[in-house]
């Protein structure tokens, strides 16, 4: 089971939180948006980017980090995860955009990964984030994709992990081009 991406490290003073911009979520969008998945822009609205394997257009904006939202008896709510439940107003998702970040992500169960690796661009696969913690568990992708918006960048220096450990732990980062509008 992965964990989704947990920040790693990033570059200057403001950190991830620094680094963190809030975007709208369509209230009709009931599919689960977890802390740690990657997300994008579509129609304005933000939504998982569940298609990241194939994203060739380099679409994908951040990592959410949670919401909030105004629910039907007009309090506040700030939640670690977008359940999609309805009655809800003012929906703002919580996004990390640092420039420079480094990400934790495990890697598929079962999937013999090598030395090849690092360097290699790659999807991830959504899994069923967990509804107790809020946290995703999304890992990443089994073989590379040269359209993958993760870019592998080493094994993560643990205890234990190793290519030949059973989902591996590695420090990618977002891949981006010059232009992509979370840069601007």
């Amino acid at each position: 089971m992965g964990f989704g991406l947990k920040l790693v490290r990033s570059t200057g003073m403001d950190g991830f939180t620094g680094n963190q911009e809030s975007f709208p979520i369509q209230p009709s969008n009931t599919s689960p948006i977890f802390t740690g998945d990657l997300v994008q822009l579509d129609g304005g609205w933000i939504v998982e980017a569940s298609g990241a394997e194939d994203n060739a257009d380099f679409s994908v904006l951040g990592v959410f980090q949670g919401c909030r939202y105004v629910d039907s008896n007009g309090d506040f709510v700030y939640r670690s995860f977008w359940d999609g439940g309805a009655n809800r107003e003012n929906i703002e998702a919580y996004v990390g955009q640092p420039d420079g970040a480094m990400f934790l992500i495990k890697g598929a169960p079962d999937t013999d990964y090598t030395q090849s690796a690092i360097g290699s661009r790659f999807g991830v696969v959504y899994n069923a984030g967990s509804t107790v913690y809020g946290d995703s568990r999304v890992t990443l992708a089994a073989s590379p994709a040269s359209t993958g918006p993760l870019l592998v960048h080493r094994l993560h220096r643990t205890p234990n992990n190793g290519f030949d450990t059973d989902g591996p732990v590695f420090e990618v980062s977002i891949a981006r081009k010059q232009g992509h509008p979370a840069l601007a």
